[in-house]
């Protein structure tokens, strides 16, 4: 579980995103424009950036948390620590749990073996989202967050990842732009970051079928404001655009 309340993340002096409040618990989507905030929250998850108020993983401060195995995110700030893909692995083994064995049977999957011997900074960035996850994966952390997964990635490997994350037992993050992907995970909780407001929320296998109007409409399952205007969310045929049809949440403003 991942709880934030009055939450404002920081960079250079400078407020990024905030305030906030939300809980995350259990399977969880977060969808958000690009520059909206997404990783920045992500990273202040990970103790990467600073931030004000309280932010929390399964009741722990983040701030007060030092080398813990209750998160693993796929950002490349914690992994190009060293110069191979397989060097960073065997250093996460050491100190943070993570399996060799799983490691590698998730690049296997992939049909990527051979990038475990190649250079970070060498990795297209199809391939970097996948050693990021592999690695994430096999640290089999409580709360596993996800940034972006599906970029870059061809449609099989874009399968892969989502059975992944589906047969995953521990909570579940997935940051995403991408709303085409609801209709592959029933069950998780929505939340639309917009507007600087974390709004929701919504459950996904409802939201997947929705459409998205203009203005107050009776029997909504949620309403959000973007661009500083309110709109519904309605199952059925009530005339509008069908969330899954818009691709990414950036084309949903102006419904």
């Amino acid at each position: 579980m991942i709880e934030a309340t009055k939450l404002i993340v920081r960079s250079f002096r400078k407020n990024i995103v905030g305030p906030l409040d939300f809980t995350f618990q259990n399977k969880t989507i977060i969808l958000g424009s690009n520059g909206s905030g997404k990783t920045s929250i992500v990273k202040a998850i990970c103790g990467l950036y600073p931030y004000a108020g309280s932010l929390k993983v399964n009741g722990h401060e983040v701030s007060n948390i030092r080398a813990s195995g209750l998160v693993a995110a796929n950002l490349p700030e914690i992994y190009t620590i060293a110069a191979r893909v397989n060097d960073v692995a065997e250093i996460f083994s050491e100190i943070g749990g993570l399996d060799l064995a799983a490691f590698m049977d998730f690049l296997d999957d992939m049909n990527l073996k051979n990038i475990a011997e190649k250079p970070f900074g060498s990795l297209s960035t199809g391939e970097m989202k996948i050693a990021m996850a592999a690695i994430s994966f096999s640290r089999k952390p409580s709360v596993l967050i996800m940034d972006e997964p599906f970029e870059n990635l061809d449609g099989r490997r874009r399968a892969i990842m989502i059975d992944r994350m589906l047969d995953y037992e521990g909570d579940v993050v997935i940051v995403t732009h991408e709303i085409e992907v609801l209709k592959h995970f029933g069950g998780y909780s929505v939340h639309f970051l917009m507007d600087g407001m974390m709004q929701g929320p919504v459950e996904s296998s409802a939201l997947s079928r929705s459409k998205i109007v203009r203005g107050e409409a009776s029997g909504s399952i949620a309403t959000l404001i973007m661009g500083g205007e309110r709109y519904s969310i309605v199952e059925g045929g009530e005339p509008g655009e069908g969330i899954l049809s818009a691709g990414t949440v950036d084309r949903i403003y102006g419904a």
